[in-house]
């Protein structure tokens, strides 16, 4: 129900505005909850350019609002830290890793925690978007650097205990455990790639029902799935797929996983048939998507089997 959800944070969003406006309110009132879950709506649909016009509001606000609401602090640091996590993730421009969160920066939101729920206030007026702090407040910024980084197949500059709930204290989070496997996987180290994957999909698990934009920024069976589908082991990412889609449904990137592996295993008709839903989704994405013209070109070339 993604038009459903764009419509009714678009709503959310306007009916804030209007209240500030008619009330001679600062902006730093509006309802900065429903942007962010706005942005993350838009993303599944495919309407980057739309989130990134949101993600753009988000970082002005942060830059020129004044400070009025001292009961709520950190609320545009975690939501601007979620918004901008969100975007680099789901499509996938690692590139952007390092200016929406250049290396130093804060933000208060962890990529572990449910940011996605938090309120608060604004910094004070003139303040820099993103400040330097402690190694809590550096979690999501690094886990970002992190993954941006291991899809480079570059080194991890960051210690591993800041990757998000990881500890040096304690076993490692799942943040650290999917930056661990990404690093392995893209290196071709499989096994030792799924042996991570396997303990974080296990982790996440434990955590209930996802609710709303994934407090795992990245969805551990979603990257288990990709990391399966790299190292050639179809069966296994098909699987992890669909628990990806259960618990987090219609998620464009679950969505195409599991479309490609359907691809690797010569299921056109099933391969079909998830592409097909991607586009039914994506109907009003931007159409120089490449993961679009993916899906448009098998549809148009390949005859389903029987």
């Amino acid at each position: 129900m993604w038009p459903e959800a764009a419509a009714s944070n678009e709503s959310a969003w306007a009916s804030s505005e209007a209240w500030m406006k008619r009330k001679n309110l600062s902006p730093s009132v509006r309802d900065y909850h429903s942007l962010h879950w706005l942005l993350y709506v838009y993303l599944q649909q495919g309407r980057y350019r739309k989130a990134d016009e949101l993600l753009s509001l988000m970082k002005k606000t942060m830059t020129e609002t004044t400070y009025d609401n001292k009961l709520r602090p950190g609320y545009y640091e975690n939501n601007y830290a979620n918004m901008a996590a969100a975007f680099i993730v789901e499509t996938e421009r690692w590139d952007l890793a390092a200016s929406l969160f250049p290396a130093g920066a804060r933000a208060t939101a962890s990529s572990s925690s449910g940011g996605h729920g938090a309120h608060g206030a604004a910094p004070p007026k003139g303040q820099q978007v993103l400040a330097r702090t402690s190694n809590e407040g550096e979690r999501l910024p690094v886990f970002i650097r992190a993954m941006a980084a291991a899809m480079k197949n570059t080194a991890v500059e960051e210690p591993a205990s800041s990757i998000g709930n990881g500890s040096a204290a304690g076993p490692p989070g799942i943040s650290e455990l999917e930056v661990k496997a990404l690093a392995a996987s893209i290196k071709g180290e499989h096994e030792k790639a799924i042996q991570f994957m396997t303990e974080a999909a296990a982790m996440e698990e434990q955590k209930g029902a996802p609710s709303g934009p994934p407090a795992i920024i990245k969805p551990a069976h979603e990257l288990f799935g990709e990391i399966l589908l790299r190292a050639g082991k179809y069966d296994r990412a098909a699987e992890q797929f669909k628990t990806a889609l259960l618990r987090q449904p219609n998620r464009a990137r679950s969505l195409l996983g599991l479309a490609r592996v359907q691809v690797k295993k010569g299921n056109n008709t099933e391969a079909a048939t998830v592409y097909a839903r991607l586009l039914e989704q994506w109907k009003d994405a931007d159409q120089d998507l490449a993961e679009l013209k993916e899906a448009n070109d098998f549809l148009r070339s390949t005859k389903p089997t029987k």
